[in-house]
């Protein structure tokens, strides 16, 4: 079974140049991935997020579990998260501090949002890039710190430079784990190595990512026995609150 946690779908202004990727394109893509289950949310561009449609989606289709996007520079956006997940079923978070331009540990901002997490069990996907002061490793583990019932995992995992310092992080806290995509093999093995394959969750950022790469190169280095049915299905299914099958 393998679960991808970081998928985008609908209507995007620049960031996907055909303007749009559909569910039934994702599911193509799954299929021809063999990945089983997604979280989906919308694209980052803040006019295009939709997360009705995210959540209509998810209604739609078994295979897809819906996350809400959410820019909390906005007002009320805590309370229109709160109903997402009482009404819509959405089932986790996705953040992008770099793109909405707040610190990922602007607590002022981030509390709200936090603490409806916490309210409904939904986990937080967080972009974690070496891009941008906005969204380093420490600020999450400040966050994690801070409302350690609420999952966190560390979308791109720091990426090449901040890699070490995610490690590091999610090695501070039990609810904190990292995402695979744009992480180097060897830098995901010597992660498994110091904290564990519990601690890595299977991702993609499809359309922009293909699965088929990011599965192969986590097969190439997670050789022991039951590390890769962890990354690829069990952690992430774990988070969402999907049974272990």
């Amino acid at each position: 079974m393998i679960l991808d946690f970081h998928c985008h779908i609908g209507k995007a202004r620049y960031s996907w140049k055909p303007k749009e990727f559909t569910p039934e394109q994702l599911l193509e893509r799954m299929d021809q991935s063999k990945v089983d289950m997604a979280c989906c949310f919308s694209f980052f561009e803040t006019e295009m997020i939709n997360n009705d449609f995210v959540a209509e989606t998810g209604k739609r289709f078994d295979r897809l579990i819906p996350f809400a996007f959410v820019n909390p520079q906005l007002l009320k956006s805590a309370e229109e998260l709160e109903k997402l997940a009482r009404d819509k079923g959405v089932r986790g978070i996705k953040l992008h501090p770099f793109i909405h331009g707040y610190h990922a540990n602007n607590k002022f901002l981030l509390d709200p949002i936090y603490e409806v997490a916490n309210q409904y069990n939904l986990p937080i996907l967080c972009h974690t890039f070496s891009e941008s002061p906005f969204n380093m490793p420490s600020a999450l583990g400040d966050m994690a710190g801070r409302f350690p019932q609420v999952n966190i995992v560390m979308a791109h995992g720091g990426f090449m430079w901040s890699r070490p310092d995610a490690v590091s992080e999610a090695e501070k806290h039990s609810n904190l784990y990292i995402g695979t995509t744009c992480l180097l093999p060897w830098t995901i093995r010597d992660g498994i190595d110091q904290l564990g394959p519990e601690k890595y969750v299977f991702e993609s950022d499809t359309p922009w990512g293909d699965a088929r790469v990011e599965i192969a190169k986590l097969e190439l280095i997670a050789k022991k026995d039951g590390e890769l049915e962890l990354i690829l299905w069990e952690n992430g299914a774990r988070l969402v609150g999907i049974a272990k099958k």
